[in-house]
């Protein structure tokens, strides 16, 4: 039986939904299914998270927020932010990044799941060797928010030392021909955000390895948009 305390956080969470914020957020097209958009600000998400996982073991969240997740997009997000807090071990680590894969239905899902996946591995060593295991896995996924998946995480990952900066650029350079819009936005993005820091490596392996024409227009784009270099990049 759920427990009273979580009844009330979900329904003070149902409350909070705004129509005129789904209207929005499915213009932006953050799922791919916009009738599962509710209209929960993102911060009421995370304001949640943490009393649930006070709540919570990892089992009762996937019992009862996951099935809530398959149905509402605001509720991926829930359920990604109480699991992570609450994996204890390999076996649950590898469960949820399962469902991470096969819940993701919009950059706006894979976009929260990579701070998802930076908690796992801050909590566990062995949170980042099994993403990169999913990366293998998942890099031909037929879902491009799949594929998505195993490239924006790599924007925390690599900076926080989880994972080898040469892991990122092999992949990287893998996935250039991906014909998805998303995917190739997600390539630039995370070109973009490792510039920061590691300008060199980056600036030579944009010179040498990045060849499809769309993933350099959208990483020079992406560059003007971040002010993190100059407009004569």
């Amino acid at each position: 039986m759920t427990d009273p305390r979580v009844r009330q956080i979900l329904s003070a969470l149902n409350a909070s939904a705004e129509e005129k914020k789904a209207l929005f957020d499915r213009r932006l097209k953050i799922s791919r299914d916009p009738d599962t958009v509710m209209g929960i600000r993102i911060p009421l998400v995370r304001s949640a998270i943490k009393p649930l996982s006070k709540i919570m073991s990892f089992r009762e969240a996937v019992a009862e927020i996951y099935p809530l997740a398959l149905k509402r997009f605001e509720y991926k997000l829930l359920f990604a932010g109480v699991a992570a807090e609450k994996v204890s071990n390999e076996e649950e680590i590898r469960e949820l990044y399962d469902r991470l894969f096969d819940c993701v239905d919009g950059w706006g899902a894979s976009d929260f799941f990579l701070g998802v996946i930076e908690t796992v591995c801050k909590k566990h060593e062995v949170g980042a060797e099994i993403f990169r295991e999913y990366v293998s896995l998942h890099k031909d996924n037929p879902d491009p928010f799949a594929r998505r998946l195993t490239i924006v995480p790599l924007i925390r990952l690599i900076p926080a030392g989880y994972l080898p900066l040469s892991f990122a650029l092999e992949h990287l350079e893998s996935m250039q021909d991906d014909e998805d819009y998303y995917v190739s936005m997600g390539i630039a993005w995370t070109i973009v955000s490792l510039y920061a820091h590691h300008a060199q490596a980056i600036s030579d392996f944009l010179s040498s390895k990045i060849t499809n024409t769309q993933v350099q227009k959208f990483t020079q784009r992406k560059m003007r948009e971040s002010r993190k270099v100059s407009r004569e990049f």
